[in-house]
C-alpha cells in the first residue's frame, strides 16, 4: 500500500498503522547506519557525549560546589541522559523536514514518518546509553534498588511527549526556520530550571513551585526518583507527567491534521 501525503485517506486502519511503523523503523535504522558508517568506533560515539558530560558534572558538583546528594553519580545519570534524549530528539526533529527538502518533494511518504523515524533513532541511542551508563554507575558507585525494573514505566510519559512534540516542532520549523536555533538556546537555559544537577529541596521556597511544576520537571523527575531513590514516584507525579504527554499528543494530532498537506509548499 502506498500512502500519498497529498491525498485524503479513508481513515486510519490497522494495516496503515503497521505499514507506518515498518516505514518508521526502516528509516530509523538507515539513519543510524548513516550516522556511524565509516566511523572508527561507530555507535560508541553515542556513549561518549553523555559520558563526558556526566563526568564533568560529577567532578564540578562533587569537588567544587559539593552538592549534598548521596550517590550523586547515579542521580546525574538518571537525569542527564533522559534530558539529553528530550532536547536532542526535539532539536533533531526541528531540522528533519528541512534537511529532506528534495526527498519530500518527490516522495509519497507522509512527512510525519520521517520525523518519527529521526526521533526513533534518537530513542534507540538513548536506551543504549541509558542502560550502559546506569550499569557503569552501579558498578563504580552504588547500585540502584530492585525497583529499577519499573524504570520503563516512569519513562513512558517522557517518551510519549518527545515523539508527540516532534511533529508540531518539525512542521512549524518548516515555516519558521529560526526554530532550530531557538530550541538550542531554550534547552540550554531550561536545563538549569529542571532538577537534574540539584534536588528540589535545595531550591528556595519562593522559587520551588516554578521548578516542581515545570512541565519538563514532571517528565524528568519520575525516572530520577526511581533510579536514584529506589522508590516508585507518587501516582500524582506520574499522572501529571502523563497528562503533559497526552495533552502534547492531542496537540500534535491537531497540528498534523491541519498542516500535513501544506508542508510541501513551504519547503
Amino acid at each position: 500500500m502506498t500512502i500519498d501525503a497529498g491525498r485524503p485517506t479513508s481513515g486510519v486502519t490497522v494495516a496503515s498503522l503497521l505499514e507506518g511503523m515498518r516505514t518508521v523503523s526502516y528509516l530509523a535504522l538507515i539513519r543510524l547506519h548513516r550516522r556511524y558508517v565509516g566511523s572508527a568506533i561507530g555507535a560508541l560515539w553515542s556513549l561518549l557525549h553523555p559520558l563526558s558530560t556526566t563526568i564533568i558534572l560529577i567532578v564540578v558538583f562533587t569537588n567544587f560546589m559539593r552538592v549534598p546528594i548521596n550517590n550523586y553519580a547515579l542521580y546525574l545519570v538518571a537525569g542527564v541522559i533522559p534530558w539529553g534524549f528530550l532536547s536532542g530528539a526535539l532539536t533533531t526533529a526541528s531540522q528533519s523536514l528541512i534537511a529532506r527538502r528534495e526527498v519530500l518533494q518527490s516522495s509519497l511518504v507522509p512527512p510525519a514518518l520521517f520525523v518519527l523515524a529521526d526521533v526513533l533513532s534518537e530513542f534507540i541511542t538513548f536506551i543504549v546509553a541509558y542502560v550502559v551508563l546506569l550499569v557503569l554507575s552501579a558498578l563504580i558507585f552504588e547500585p540502584p534498588g530492585p525497583m529499577i525494573v519499573f524504570l520503563p514505566l516512569t519513562l513512558l510519559p517522557l517518551v510519549i511527549f518527545v515523539f508527540a512534540a516532534s511533529v508540531p516542532v518539525a512542521y512549524l520549523a518548516v515555516r519558521f526556520r529560526d526554530i532550530p536555533h531557538v530550541l538550542q538556546i531554550f534547552f540550554a537555559m531550561m536545563f538549569w530550571l529542571v532538577p537534574i544537577v540539584y534536588s528540589t529541596d535545595m531550591v528556595p521556597e519562593t522559587f520551588r513551585h516554578f521548578i516542581v511544576y515545570n512541565p519538563f520537571s514532571l517528565l524528568i523527575q519520575p525516572p530520577v526518583i526511581l533510579a536514584h531513590g529506589g522508590v516508585m514516584p507518587s501516582l500524582r507525579l506520574l499522572g501529571a507527567g502523563m497528562t503533559v504527554a497526552l495533552a502534547t499528543a492531542a496537540i500534535a494530532w491537531i497540528v498534523h491534521r491541519r498542516l500535513n498537506r501544506e508542508i510541501i509548499y513551504h519547503l
